[in-house]
């Protein structure tokens, strides 16, 4: 029996070969798809965004036992955990789920509106 060669392309980020479904898309390349592969794709955005290193983000999420530092979970659409910064100074805080990332956000990162949010809470209960 003669085995179907599957089309393959080393990663340029971590250096390992591997099946072109492993890479996003993008029309504007010869290859037609990324030169980096969907798994190492977070961590290049993490480091350009945030200057945190892959080890750097592992090491946060080993030291969060992997829950979000907020409601201590783990992010519940599947995703991985967000790295949450301070919009004025850029100084990395802490890893957050998708939703509690967005609840800091929505409140504009201000602590007076949040402290209201908890008396209006503790007020009327939690629902």
């Amino acid at each position: 029996m003669i085995g179907i060669a599957i089309p393959t392309k080393v990663c340029s980020f971590c250096g390992v070969e591997k099946p072109k479904t492993a890479f996003s898309p993008r029309s504007d390349r010869t290859s037609g798809i990324q030169s980096e592969c969907k798994e190492c794709k977070p961590h290049i955005q993490r480091k350009s965004r945030y200057g945190i290193t892959r080890e750097q983000y592992d090491e946060m999420v080993e030291a969060q036992s992997g829950v979000c530092a907020i409601c201590m979970r783990s992010c519940r659409t599947g995703q991985a955990l967000g790295v949450d910064h301070d919009h004025s100074t850029g100084r990395v805080r802490a890893l957050l789920c998708r939703n509690c990332n967005a609840g800091l956000g929505n409140f504009g990162e201000n602590a007076e509106m949040l402290t209201t949010a908890l008396a209006y809470l503790l007020q009327y209960g939690e629902a």
